[in-house]
């Protein structure tokens, strides 16, 4: 049997390394948050930049006051109050509904001024759907999930 003594100085450098993996996994949990909450918020601005733009358009300019309502009123708050998005909540699957909507609406929006013809660039507006539907669908959605259509 092997005797192994341990000093006082051994505990508290391995407290140490304890404490800084947990300081850097806080950090990384922090840097997730404000990266979601950036991520929202551009959302919310190329949204209301689209509402202004298409204030006389009554196919579009519901879809962009839909998505900053739901993503101001609805999506911000929550995830600003979401510390853990590993663990699946009630509040990470409101999240991820709310998400879905916001994602439905801007992909009828990106369908809806689709040209479909290669000689014609693509619209301002298209761009904005384009943007929205990448924030929301590739950035947002890897942190908060949405429900699978059973």
């Amino acid at each position: 049997m092997e005797n192994k003594q341990v000093t006082n100085s051994d505990i508290n450098v391995e407290q140490v390394e304890k404490e800084e993996m947990v300081m850097e996994t806080n950090s990384e949990i922090t840097s997730v948050h404000d990266e979601i909450i950036d991520e929202v918020k551009r959302i919310i601005t190329v949204s209301d930049d689209g509402s202004k733009k298409t204030v006389n358009d009554e196919k579009l300019n519901p879809l962009f006051k839909s998505i900053y309502e739901l993503t101001n009123s609805e999506l911000l708050p929550l995830v600003e109050k979401l510390t853990d998005f590993e663990t699946l909540t009630d509040e990470l699957k409101k999240a991820g509904d709310i998400l879905t909507k916001i994602i439905d609406c801007a992909d009828k929006g990106f369908r809806l001024t689709d040209t479909s013809d290669e000689q014609q660039p693509l619209s301002e507006v298209h761009l904005q759907f384009s943007e929205i539907l990448m924030i929301a669908d590739t950035e947002i959605r890897q942190h908060i999930p949405t429900p699978v259509n059973a």
